[in-house]
């Protein structure tokens, strides 16, 4: 292995996730979230789960895009400072490449899982208000690929042209992220965007909160004991991580 290129003959098979998890995520977001929703895109998350119930439901094994049709947008900001700031608002979009694993029952019963084979994207934008809505920060949450160079987890700092700093060509840096999903994304865009309002909302234990705990905690554990399971004494702790490729069931095993 040279150039750190990976020989395709012993790659992982494609990392699984679980139809049932990722729609409950989405389902316990929509309600969570709900009072950080921009009264513009009200059900772009509802839309996003519908149309992976909708894959899931296919009589189909072909790869397909699951996609935010309509990108999620949050409400007005300007406490992020800790303060009163300026105005601002974040619109999350995102498309995976998935295809569903065929099981052994029934064709009458969907599959439960799913393999991420392509993109694995989630775009975050914060933008500020006007007529014509500036650009203030962009970036991308991805799984990567087998193949692909980087931390297979991996966040990207990104602009919207040619120019310096973070042009669309560049690929670099690749920072390690604990944030997977696009329900991650928009967790995460909303805690920086509203500080303190989203902690008061995750004081109240409502069976929607539960749920996201439960989800979220279990994968969060799952994905820290695999990067642990990695380090060696043949390289630095974040070479390990950096060349490492989670197995498949890494999120589906029981």
């Amino acid at each position: 292995m040279s150039g750190g290129a990976r020989d395709r003959k012993n790659l992982e098979p494609s990392l699984q996730f679980e139809f049932a998890e990722i729609i409950a995520e989405l389902d316990a977001a929509e309600s969570l979230i709900e009072s950080f929703t921009s009264e513009e895109t009200p059900h772009a998350i509802r839309m996003a789960r519908i149309s992976l119930e909708n894959i899931r439901a296919e009589n189909s094994h072909n790869i397909r895009p699951w996609q935010f049709d309509v990108p999620f947008r949050t409400r007005t900001s300007s406490a992020y400072n800790g303060s009163i700031s300026k105005p601002i608002y974040g619109e999350v979009k995102s498309v995976w490449q998935i295809r569903r694993v065929p099981h052994r029952g029934p064709k009458t019963v969907p599959p439960s899982c799913f393999t991420v084979e392509g993109i694995a994207s989630t775009e975050v934008r914060v933008l500020r208000n006007g007529d014509e809505p500036t650009l203030l920060a962009f970036w991308k949450i991805e799984v990567a690929t087998m193949e692909a160079p980087g931390a297979h987890f991996h966040m990207q700092i990104k602009s919207d042209g040619e120019a310096a700093p973070f042009p669309t060509w560049l690929s670099v840096p690749r920072f390690p992220t604990l944030f997977i999903t696009p329900a991650d994304a928009i967790e995460f865009c909303i805690g920086e965007l509203f500080g303190d309002e989203w902690i008061y909302q995750l004081g109240t234990d409502s069976p929607q909160l539960q749920r996201w705990r439960k989800i979220h905690s279990k994968r969060l554990e799952r994905l820290l004991k695999w990067q642990l399971s990695v380090l060696d004494d043949m390289r630095s702790p974040w070479a390990a991580i950096k060349l490492a490729k989670p197995p498949e069931t890494l999120f589906t095993r029981n």
